[in-house]
């Protein structure tokens, strides 16, 4: 009777023990699998980490009006996670140069930073538009209109067969407003009158 007790007990210890390293072996695969993952995730980071500060670009150190000239203290190479059209990752593309824009302090240096904006257009109101003529110091005022004044645009042309020899004048526009003297806001020529007629 004893020995069968015992040869139970012995097949009971050896079905505990298969079942054991079953269990242990389903345990270390999913341990191995979960360390797999892991060291995926890393890698998968590392690499969108590297990507993401791959791309360097210049920002402004402080905020800079139009007309200053950039010099090395005023920008700063930083590493950035996107690519952005017209940016400038090299020193030499902007130092020294003029800017034709304000720039604020940390914004991104653009070559859009360094063109020409129309000094006209800003002063234009919607559903307006700008209208070259030309001027001799005679009808304009002696040279001394100011943007910001109303004028009347008067035709006027000499006596000739056309005319049947008789001289003319008319007035085209009334009580416009001057935006510009000068074929440019800030230039001091005189031979331009720029109104604001409209459509």
């Amino acid at each position: 009777m004893q020995a069968r007790t015992l040869k139970i007990i012995a097949a009971l210890l050896i079905i505990s023990a298969v079942f054991m390293g079953i269990i242990g072996y389903k345990i270390s695969q999913e341990d191995a699998s979960k360390n797999r993952v892991v060291s995926q995730a890393q890698a998968g980071t590392a690499v969108q980490s590297d990507f993401a500060y791959a791309q360097k670009l210049f920002i402004a150190n402080r905020g800079m009006d139009k007309g200053e000239i950039i010099t090395a203290e005023d920008v700063q190479l930083i590493p950035y996670p996107l690519i952005v059209d017209g940016s400038y990752t090299k020193a030499a593309d902007i130092i020294n140069k003029k800017l034709e824009s304000k720039v604020a302090v940390g914004a991104i240096i653009r070559n859009s930073d360094f063109e020409k904006q129309s000094t006209l257009a800003p002063h234009i109101n919607a559903g307006y538009r700008a209208l070259a003529i030309k001027v001799s110091e005679t009808s304009s005022s002696g040279g001394f209109l100011q943007p910001g004044d109303l004028v009347d645009v008067v035709f006027t042309t000499r006596a000739s067969k056309d005319t049947y020899n008789k001289s003319m004048s008319r007035r085209l526009l009334k009580n416009v407003r001057l935006i510009a003297f000068g074929t440019d806001v800030e230039r001091t020529d005189k031979n331009i009158v720029i109104t604001d007629c409209k459509n």
